[in-house]
């Protein structure tokens, strides 16, 4: 038999069967060879045969932005080991340092070695610059895994201080919301009103409460109100409104280091957000830390208000009776001694720089505590002959 008979034969077989599958509503392997042939694959083929099975596309991952736009008053860990990137980012050197606002990525790193709850911060090259310190990430541990089951990435604006001659090193803060702020939105469940309720100066004068002897005495922290009660106990409390100071008041110089530039950029919603990590927190020097940061911007801010003076007053004390033993930095007596000599509370002052000298701190300068314990008997004795002391 030749070839040509033999294809006539096999052509007749196949259109017999061919006519079979198609009154059953199938097609042949020849009818799919046939297709081959005229080049009408991309239609025809037999997807049963043939085609693979489609594989569902992933959804790509949707950014977040975990930020409220108050202040950046959560900073990172570990900058000094991402030097490179940071300075990629910051540019280049500044005479007055540098302050780069950007978007920062934040993973949850469960593989992480020596932290499963670590969370490393990312920048736009997807290059660490840090990770947020152990307690926050534990903090918003839950935040991370509410965004983890809806496939979203959490973002952030960063910002970065630092650069100087005082202060070579870069640091970099996050501006990100409360926990609880945060999980209501991302849950779109409104947040439960806060139980200061509203005060009786007027209709939409809130009023939140805040004890530092407490734990977490705000169950949701208000931060629409326009006054805080911040309270050290049943007997001391200061009633601090939201206007007390703001970015960058007129009647403030142009600041000209990184210092001044930080203290002008906290405003009160960024401290008492502070204050209420400091209650949270359970470890004394994290504590000890936190606080210090509210009397940093409360003692540089003390002459805007009559209520920012006595903030910053009961902030010190609380300081010096509950952390001063173990965190025993030079400027809380030093700071806390100019507060009182300010009041003219002279014999207080001198308590305060004795107690420095008896434990012997060293504040830095040549003539030390003894020079200053000098210098405020010379003014208490000018103050009290009716005399103002000489300008410094």
């Amino acid at each position: 038999m030749g070839l040509f008979s033999f294809l006539a034969r096999l052509r007749g077989r196949s259109h017999d069967a061919g006519a079979a599958a198609s009154a059953a509503g199938a097609r042949t392997l020849h009818e799919d060879f046939e297709d081959v042939v005229r080049g009408r694959t991309a239609v025809l083929l037999s997807p049963q045969r043939i085609v693979p099975p489609a594989q569902p596309t992933p959804t790509p991952a949707r950014s977040v932005d975990l930020g409220d736009g108050v202040g950046f008053e959560l900073g990172i860990v570990g900058e000094a080991s991402y030097d490179v990137e940071i300075r990629r980012i910051a540019g280049p050197p500044q005479t007055e340092g540098t302050s780069v606002e950007f978007t920062v990525t934040l993973l949850p790193e469960p593989t992480n070695q020596y932290d499963p709850n670590a969370v490393v911060v990312l920048s736009d090259r997807s290059k660490p610059i840090g990770y947020l310190s152990r307690e926050h990430a534990v903090e918003y541990g839950s935040v991370f895994t509410l965004l983890s089951a809806n496939s979203q990435v959490a973002q952030c604006r960063a910002k970065m201080f630092g650069g100087t001659k005082a202060k070579p090193n870069i640091g970099v803060w996050l501006d990100i919301e409360p926990v609880e702020e945060l999980l209501a939105r991302l849950t779109n469940d409104p947040p439960m009103p806060t139980k200061s309720g509203v005060a009786a100066g007027g209709l939409g004068v809130q009023l939140a409460r805040l004890d530092l002897a407490g734990v977490d005495t705000l169950s949701v922290d208000d931060w629409e109100a326009d006054r805080w009660t911040i309270a050290d106990g049943p007997e001391r409390a200061v009633t601090i409104t939201l206007k007390s100071w703001q970015h960058f008041e007129p009647d403030l110089p142009t600041p000209k280091s990184w210092d001044q530039r930080f203290y002008n950029e906290m405003t009160p919603v960024h401290v008492m957000r502070v204050l209420c990590r400091y209650v949270k927190l359970r470890t004394p020097a994290k504590k000890a830390e936190e606080l210090w940061r509210a009397i940093d911007v409360a003692y540089h801010r003390r002459d805007q208000a009559p209520e920012t003076r006595v903030f910053a007053e009961l902030l010190m004390e609380r300081f010096a009776r509950h952390h001063r033993e173990t965190d025993g930095r030079p400027k809380t007596y030093v700071w806390q001694a100019k507060l009182l000599e300010e009041r003219q509370c002279w014999d207080e002052a001198a308590a305060v720089l004795q107690q420095a000298i008896a434990l012997g701190i060293d504040d830095g300068t040549s003539r030390g505590f003894s020079g200053r314990l000098g210098t405020l008997h010379k003014k208490a004795k000018r103050a009290c002959a009716g005399t103002s002391p000489s300008p410094p």
